[in-house]
């Protein structure tokens, strides 16, 4: 065995060298796989709301819905509905019904909130708000659901004056 260093000694340094070589391209080579970076970026967005403990941003056109017509979603994210409230000033009330997993409901009148269930709730609820119902202002009002957990469901009617 001691003759086969000394007869090839030479593949000694070719050996070395090329796990030198081996290690020194391991260290420097970034894999590029632009099918996972976008999936990766995303998830490291998600972890990043987790952690800050945000409700992620769901694109959906601002559908506009009547009085006493039912609006019911489920799902995680930000649901945002316009209600014409009519040409009857008075009392808007918003029963709403969240099921067992919390939701959130904020209503918004000429942008500014004007009721709102401030925490996440379960259950059955209602919150209401007085509409002038004034030529200088719009006649609609803005109700956003923010759903904070995938497996949730709710539903809600707005009832406007008459």
């Amino acid at each position: 065995m001691n003759n086969f260093f000394f007869k090839n000694w030479g593949l000694f340094y070719i050996l070395l060298f090329f796990l030198i070589g081996w290690l020194i391209y391991s260290l420097i080579w970034e894999p590029y796989f632009p099918n996972y970076q976008g999936q990766i970026s995303h998830l490291k967005q998600e972890l990043q709301n987790c952690q800050e403990n945000k409700i992620p941003e769901v694109e959906q056109p601002n559908q506009i819905v009547g009085c006493n017509e039912e609006v019911k979603s489920g799902g995680q994210g930000r649901t945002e509905t316009r209600h014409e409230l009519g040409n009857a000033p008075g009392k808007v009330l918003i029963e709403y019904d969240m099921r067992e997993i919390p939701d959130q409901m904020d209503v918004f009148y000429n942008g500014k909130l004007v009721n709102s269930t401030n925490d996440p709730v379960s259950f059955s609820g209602s919150v209401s708000f007085n509409y002038l119902a004034e030529n200088a202002n719009p006649s609609y009002c803005t109700v956003v659901i923010s759903a904070p957990d995938e497996q949730t469901a709710w539903a809600y009617i707005v009832r406007c004056p008459k």
